[in-house]
């Protein structure tokens, strides 16, 4: 049987297919692939794909990270969101330099003068990378650099004794509460369901994934709070429903207004959907573009829809800095503990997260707490 296959398909595209046996665990056939314009390029493939082969059959002398890389991600648990973007940092960024380079080559002043060209001129084609970037490859290498070491491919892991840039936490810049109090009225004027997702957002401080996962029956409009336990996300044309980003579910107070505005919002779901001859889903989604409510709003959609808004009104902000920023930053200006305000937020960490990205907001509210303590006695030696 040959190893490897270049099948036309049509006149200007090859598939390049190389048997690499049957997997141990699943027993099914597994097969290296890929796709090449021309009938030179698929050749050039087929060798690449076919020592790719040889390097599973002997990895701990000749595999390279490129191969390390495919197999981490076989094995690596990934949510929907977070594995698009490892795939494109490893696909735009760290194949094109590093993935032919053999894992025994792979050395730590290999891996500090990558982030630094990095850092200087960028990966293949793109603009000088900033610290956090760079700090989110290294942590993909460090993580499937690892696996290498666990499969005793590596004796130890060089991605442990590079340095990546320093982290440093950027400054958050909420839009100001004039500014807010003009997006809601624009978007009110225009939509006033987009208006209630804006004025949720606003008040609860909830991710976009979050409001676009949110569902009727966890808001209890009577007691005043809802629960927020399911998040909605896309990627491409894939789409997910799953638990929050932390994993965690947590229930949120809302306020008079908040229950107002949500009440109209109901009711104008259930108008809709009389008017198109259904009734609103037992699981209807809050915010929906469907009559029934079964269909959630798309993430993007809603942040492309908040972008036009902005635009349209005149103030550079995002979705994430109008809703989480702006009611992070209220809360602790008007002086509500640290730990409320993270869980609110759903930050993990007992509020560890909520400091690092809040910190200078945080500082604020210590030096009003100091004024305070220091005007509640007079001053000694002063009495009399």
């Amino acid at each position: 049987m040959a190893r490897g296959q270049i099948i036309p398909r049509g006149k200007s595209s090859f598939r390049v297919m190389v048997y690499a046996g049957r997997d141990p665990v699943t027993r099914k056939e597994r097969r290296l692939t890929g796709t090449a314009r021309s009938r030179r390029e698929a050749e050039k493939l087929l060798t690449r794909l076919l020592s790719q082969l040889d390097e599973q059959r002997r990895p701990a002398t000749g595999a390279t990270l490129g191969y390390l890389l495919d197999r981490w991600l076989e094995t690596v648990n990934l949510e929907l969101t977070t594995r698009h973007t490892y795939e494109g940092y490893i696909n735009r960024t760290i194949r094109p330099v590093l993935g032919d380079l053999k894992l025994v080559k792979l050395t730590v002043d290999v891996l500090d003068r990558y982030y630094a060209d990095l850092r200087k001129r960028g990966g293949v084609g793109d603009r000088p990378m900033g610290a956090g970037t760079v700090r989110k490859i290294h942590f993909i290498l460090r993580a499937a650099l690892n696996l290498a070491v666990r499969w005793q491919w590596l004796p130890s892991n060089p991605a442990a004794l590079a340095s990546p840039p320093p982290f440093i936490q950027k400054e958050v810049h909420p839009p100001t509460p004039e500014d807010v109090a003009k997006l809601i009225e624009a978007a009110w004027a225009a939509d006033p369901d987009f208006g209630a997702l804006l004025w949720l957002a606003m008040t609860t401080g909830a991710r976009r994934g979050e409001l676009c996962g949110l569902r009727w029956r966890a808001v209890r409009l009577a007691e005043r709070d809802l629960v927020v336990s399911r998040s909605y996300v896309q990627r491409g044309g894939q789409r997910q429903e799953k638990d929050t980003k932390t994993h965690q579910s947590r229930r949120l107070a809302l306020d008079e207004v908040t229950v107002a505005v949500l009440t109209e919002h109901l009711e104008r779901c259930r108008a809709h959907a009389r008017v198109c001859g259904v009734e609103l889903a037992a699981d209807a989604f809050v915010f929906s573009l469907s009559p029934d409510g079964r269909t959630p709003l798309l993430p993007d959609s809603v942040s492309q829809r908040f972008r036009r808004l902005a635009e349209r009104v005149g103030i550079s902000t995002t979705l994430h800095s109008f809703g989480r920023h702006f009611s992070a930053t209220q809360l602790l200006a008007g002086g509500v503990d640290v730990r409320t305000v993270a869980g609110r937020l759903g930050h993990g960490g007992g509020g560890a997260t909520t400091l690092r990205v809040y910190s200078h907001f945080v500082a604020a509210a210590d030096r009003r707490a100091a004024e305070l303590l220091g005007k509640a006695v007079p001053r000694p030696g002063q009495q009399g």
